[in-house]
């Protein structure tokens, strides 16, 4: 088990660009490695998968040349799948605007649900990934003990 792990979701979108650069940097500030997941339907996107995942980890590595970086492409809709990958994880990151139907949710709901679904805390990354700082909230699902 890996609670320092940060585990970022990416879509090949520009916003979840934008979150694997944060999450990169924040991996670097952390010193631990960087998991990036990329959720998909058909099948038959594979190459198109592949390519999202090799774009993503060189956008990473190009912020953090020296932590490790991994990058996998994972069935099914991107809720569950970044839920499932973020189980052991000490951050979430996703990025504010997705693809919409290629996930099979509205682009703007997969950082909503994961933010009140996942075990760990969650970044959503809003902003240009051109820009030279993101703007994010984040949003943690643990809650204090009560007494």
């Amino acid at each position: 088990m890996d609670r320092t792990r940060i585990v970022v979701g990416a879509n090949g979108s520009g916003g979840s660009i934008a979150a694997v650069r944060w999450a990169a940097a924040e991996a670097r500030l952390r010193d631990t490695d960087l998991r990036i997941v990329v959720a998909y339907q058909r099948p038959e996107g594979q190459q198109e998968n592949a390519g999202i995942v090799h774009a993503a980890v060189a956008a990473a590595r190009a912020v953090a040349p020296a932590i490790e970086v991994r990058g996998v492409a994972m069935p099914g809709y991107a809720v569950p799948v970044l839920l499932h990958a973020a189980e052991e994880a000490a951050l979430l990151v996703v990025g504010d605007q997705g693809r919409g139907g290629m996930f099979g949710a509205p682009a703007d709901s997969v950082g909503k649900q994961v933010a009140t679904q996942a075990r760990c805390s969650v970044v959503v990354v809003r902003g240009d990934p051109t820009a030279t700082a993101a703007r994010s909230w984040s949003a943690s699902t643990t809650m204090p003990p009560t007494r």
